[in-house]
């Protein structure tokens, strides 16, 4: 056998097993949608200040489940829902989602005054879908 062949061998050999390795490994286990995500970022969309400006304003066309992050897999907020008409502050859109409020700007400070910054972002910002929300 020439140089040539004798590397092709070994080149099929390699790939061959590094194939065979990969399919016989145990799956490791899925992370939490959260745990995989950097901190500055929630379900792959930016972590905004619960004080950013508002995008545009607009209000839920139906009472509607809202969500920790974009997307269904998130859990469902602890305010639990937007009541049909509710006037929704939108902070910014991600994945067919929008990132919301229900209190205007000015009403920011006193809320974090009250829960902490930490809490403050928890509770006063929100998901919701994209297609629920319609602008004023």
């Amino acid at each position: 056998m020439n140089r040539k062949t004798l590397w092709l061998a070994l080149l099929i050999l390699v790939i061959a097993f590094g194939a065979y390795h990969g399919l016989n490994q145990q799956a490791q286990p899925p992370q939490a949608l959260a745990d995989a995500q950097p901190a500055d970022s929630v379900g792959g969309c930016p972590r905004l200040a619960v004080d950013a400006p508002p995008m545009w304003e607009g209000f839920a066309i139906e009472a509607t489940s809202v969500r920790t992050g974009p997307g269904l897999g998130f859990p469902v907020h602890e305010s639990g829902q937007l009541m049909t008409f509710e006037r929704v502050y939108v902070l910014q859109a991600c994945k067919g989602w929008l990132e919301g409020r229900v209190i205007p700007s000015r009403m920011i400070a006193q809320a974090r005054e009250q829960l902490g910054e930490g809490r403050a972002s928890e509770t006063l910002t929100f998901w919701v879908p994209a297609n629920l929300i319609r602008r004023d």
